[in-house]
């Protein structure tokens, strides 16, 4: 019985310490930009002013101590699956739940500024944004 809590105990600090490594090494813009796709939308962040406060996790993953690596791990699944497997798109697009995640995260660093923006049926901050940081990036050839 002491070996199994041992074992466990084991695993159990083995897979935090992984998952901590884990975030921590996919934390920087440049793994984000490993993957061909994401050259366009790197080098627009690259050349913005939000590339001194901020990487592409301040604004597309949501804070927390659970809820970031769990969606890091859920993204980063979803994402081998379709470049891997199903093949590069050609574009890439917010989904609705990382629509809420990029909202909330411009309104955590813009409080001041966008107090009412998002309240009711109105539009998020990236509808009039979305040249910040990343650009018209379709055009952008990389």
């Amino acid at each position: 019985m002491k070996r199994i809590v041992l074992l466990l105990g084991i695993l159990a600090i083995t897979a935090i310490l992984g998952s901590a490594l884990a975030v921590r090494f996919t934390e920087d813009a440049e793994f984000c930009s490993s993957c061909h796709i994401m050259n366009a939308a790197y080098q627009t962040w690259y050349h913005s002013a939000h590339r001194e406060t901020a990487n592409c996790n301040t604004c597309h993953v949501p804070k927390g101590l659970v809820s970031k690596p769990l969606y890091k791990a859920k993204s980063g699944l979803i994402d081998a699956y379709v470049f891997f497997i199903a093949g590069s798109p050609e574009g890439i697009h917010l989904k609705k739940d990382s629509e809420k995640i990029v909202q909330k995260n411009c309104v955590n660093c813009h409080a001041t500024l966008v107090r009412m923006i998002g309240k009711g049926n109105g539009a998020n901050c990236y509808h009039c944004h979305s040249y910040t940081p990343h650009g018209d990036v379709r055009n952008l050839v990389y």
